[in-house]
């Protein structure tokens, strides 16, 4: 298939791999914020997610992403992997620097959590650590590669 391929299966691959990931995020947090009770998402009587909710985000994000590096190294070859690790971590920046500067609307935000509000209002509301979005940067690069790495490696031993 030579360059013709090449140039249409990278960016397919970007884009499987990509998709891969983003559906795991949040069918993930989806699952997780519906199925946990809020005191084991939010520390008491607070907006600060707990020490459980904070394991559970880096968690999701290693498993995203390393699924995500596979998808994208199997459809493109260990290129699509890490060119989508760069992806990655510069959406992750972007992402981070536009939270961490945009005002929060916190209209309509009880005190506390509470047991009926949406997993959409729970998002927007929770005083999440100002270290968390830069991290995920970090978090996704590196799985991404270790999705990638092993992968390549699999498809070398079929």
């Amino acid at each position: 298939m030579g360059c013709l391929g090449t140039c249409f299966r990278v960016p397919i691959a970007l884009l499987l791999g990509y998709a891969a990931m983003m559906i795991i995020v949040m069918v993930a947090f989806t699952v997780a914020f519906l199925a946990l009770p809020r005191e084991s998402v939010y520390e008491l009587q607070s907006w600060q997610p707990s020490t459980l909710w904070l394991a559970l985000d880096i968690g999701i994000c290693l498993v995203a992403g390393f699924i995500g590096g596979a998808v994208a190294t199997m459809i493109g070859r260990k290129r699509a992997g890490i060119l989508l690790a760069f992806i990655v971590v510069i959406v992750s920046l972007v992402v981070a620097w536009s939270v961490q500067s945009a005002p929060r609307d916190l209209e309509g935000r009880p005190e506390f959590p509470t047991k009926d509000m949406s997993f959409m209002d729970g998002g927007k509301w929770t005083d999440m650590p100002s270290w968390m979005p830069w991290a995920h940067g970090g978090i996704g690069f590196i799985s991404v590669l270790m999705g990638t790495s092993f992968a390549g490696r699999r498809s070398k031993h079929e």
